[in-house]
């Protein structure tokens, strides 16, 4: 029982690192296609796909909308708790990778990448020593083989 325990709180765990405080972050997803393009096929046809609208009910905290724009190509448009914006193309890709675009809207933050601008500058020298242009190595030969 307390192996089933432990387990269930390691499970727990791992689900609530993209929830900082156990809080969704990911508000709505808004699906923009175009009726008769052939770029948003794909699109049309996630609608009624079956793993889209399980994703739906597994999913009641974001708000799911689509939006017709005539003669554009397919975006989803996610947006978040603290006013970020997320906009990715879905153009030609089939409904697995729709699929794995809307994970990646309801895991992410909606935070930017940051790019780190710094070196890490560390006041503990290393263990193998610093680097000398001066050292001598011995001497290495190359013997070729009959």
């Amino acid at each position: 029982m307390a192996h089933v325990q432990y387990l269930s709180q390691t499970i727990q765990s791992l689900d609530s690192r993209w929830r900082p405080r156990g809080v969704w972050l990911l508000k709505q997803v808004t699906i923009r296609y175009c009726q008769h393009g052939g770029s948003s096929r794909y699109a049309r046809q996630l609608l009624g796909d079956h793993r889209f609208l399980k994703f739906v009910e597994e999913n009641p905290q974001v708000q799911f909308e689509t939006e017709i724009k005539g003669a554009r190509h397919p975006i989803l448009i996610g947006d978040y708790v603290k006013n970020e914006r997320k906009v990715m193309d879905i153009k030609n890709q089939d409904i697995k990778f729709i699929m794995k675009q809307l994970n990646r809207l309801r895991d992410s933050s909606g935070r930017k990448m940051t790019h780190i601008k710094k070196p890490v500058i560390s006041k503990r020298p290393t263990i193998q020593g610093i680097w000398q242009p001066d050292v001598d190595f011995p001497e290495f030969k190359i013997s070729d083989r009959v």
